[in-house]
């Protein structure tokens, strides 16, 4: 599967549509490790100019943690690229309307919901997430109203150096 998903991306010369899929050896996300066991990171997203949208998902291989994420972006020209996602974390639920990708009920949802906004220049980015609803205590943990910051800085030689800080949900670890 892999071999064809690597093929499939070096035939797609003018194709807007990107799949692949990463292998990790934990998920670490904002800094919060989630799983606790290598994970299979799926995508599927279509570009075309400064519009992208997907969806992403992360799948413990233990099958400990589970994500399924929808997301949307548009990127202008100076840099600056805003977005939002929907981030579907049902892991750790006991409760059979939780797991339920079709509940947005609030408190009770796996959803969590989140606006962004990015600026690059010159190799630095400041990002900036905030999250618009609460969820379930038992999966995605988002009380609504938490916020996301980060600068990163990436060097010509590929390597990049980050630091982020949040409040809440971004905050579980």
């Amino acid at each position: 599967l892999m071999v064809a998903l690597v093929s499939l991306s070096l035939v797609k010369a003018e194709s807007p549509v990107t799949v692949g899929v990463d292998l990790y050896s934990r998920y670490v996300w904002r800094g919060s490790d989630f799983g606790n066991s290598p994970s299979i990171q799926p995508t599927l997203k279509y570009t075309a100019g400064g519009f992208s949208a997907g969806v992403w998902g992360s799948y413990s291989t233990l099958g400990t943690y589970k994500e399924t994420d929808l997301f949307v972006s548009y990127t202008l020209p100076f840099g600056l690229t805003i977005g939002a996602t929907d981030f579907f974390m049902p892991t750790g639920s006991t409760i059979e309307d939780e797991a339920d990708y079709f509940n947005y009920t609030d408190t009770t949802t796996s959803h969590v919901f989140e606006v962004n906004a990015a600026y690059t220049f010159k190799g630095l980015t400041l990002t900036g997430s905030y999250c618009i609803n609460e969820s379930s205590p038992n999966s995605a943990m988002s009380q609504g109203g938490d916020i996301y910051v980060e600068a990163k800085y990436l060097l010509e030689s590929g390597v990049n150096f980050f630091a982020g800080a949040g409040n809440g949900w971004y905050t579980v670890d």
